[in-house]
């Protein structure tokens, strides 16, 4: 059995209009694959069904290390195994950065060192403020932070770098590729393409709530496919001169 398997996923709303029309995707363990597609293409969908979190109707199955995910499940269990990171954080009551790094520890059969991620990220500076007062940056990298503390076999994250800056945006590459490299798997969605592509082993291309294309970069990022997903765009696939991948200009 793959490490984590999307097997005929089909997702509903209680109307029965389709958001997800049936899907099936398998990865392997430590590998990150980015999610890519225009509004409205069902990549949240997606990823939140995935996930266990998705409060439409669904079927098909979501396997993770030999476990079934599914919504019904207790979150507290389920995180252990795959768990889903967006990008806007609403919080009922205010803490500090430093406890919120050790509530991601409080929910974890295996955490990662809250000293240690707070290094990682550099977020020290940050410990004695409330959440609240921080900017959205700032927020969603506090998050991220926690999430990588709580460590899950699989991480997905739905446009949970939106907000940042570059400097942490590229930060936020090596720190994703470096907890790959240690077996954590991560699944991506982002509307940057070129960042995507830089820290992806494989890419899923999303079009009218279905994969239009899904495999490695260079077999996915090119001007046939992003064609069908912009006919009106001329976008061009060249190389970067610095990591070999496949970047997009315009």
């Amino acid at each position: 059995m793959m490490y984590f398997s999307v097997r005929k996923l089909h997702v509903q709303t209680a109307e029965g209009k389709t958001l997800l029309r049936p899907t099936s995707l398998e990865i392997e363990r430590g590998k990150v694959i980015g999610v890519y597609g225009p509004n409205g293409s069902g990549k949240t969908t997606f990823l939140r069904s995935i996930a266990g979190v998705n409060s439409h109707f669904q079927i098909g199955e979501v396997w993770v290390d030999g476990m079934q995910i599914t919504h019904a499940q207790n979150p507290s269990s389920r995180v252990h195994r795959i768990m889903y990171l967006g990008s806007d954080y609403p919080s009922p009551f205010d803490i500090r950065v430093r406890e919120l790094m050790e509530m991601g520890s409080g929910f974890s059969g295996k955490p990662q060192s809250v000293e240690h991620i707070t290094a990682e990220l550099g977020l020290k500076a940050l410990n004695s403020r409330l959440v609240g007062t921080l900017s959205d940056g700032e927020k969603q990298w506090a998050m991220f932070g926690r999430a990588l503390i709580q460590s899950p076999q699989v991480m997905v994250l739905d446009e949970s770098f939106s907000k940042l800056d570059l400097d942490k945006l590229l930060h936020a590459a090596k720190v994703i590729q470096k907890q790959a490299a240690a077996g954590m798997t991560f699944v991506v969605a982002s509307h940057d393409l070129n960042f995507l592509s830089e820290i992806s082993d494989q890419l899923v291309l999303m079009q009218n709530g279905k994969i239009l294309q899904a495999g490695e970069v260079r077999e996915t990022l090119n001007s046939f496919y992003l064609e069908k997903l912009y006919p009106a765009l001329q976008l061009q696939v060249i190389k970067s001169p610095n990591s070999g991948k496949e970047k997009i200009i315009y």
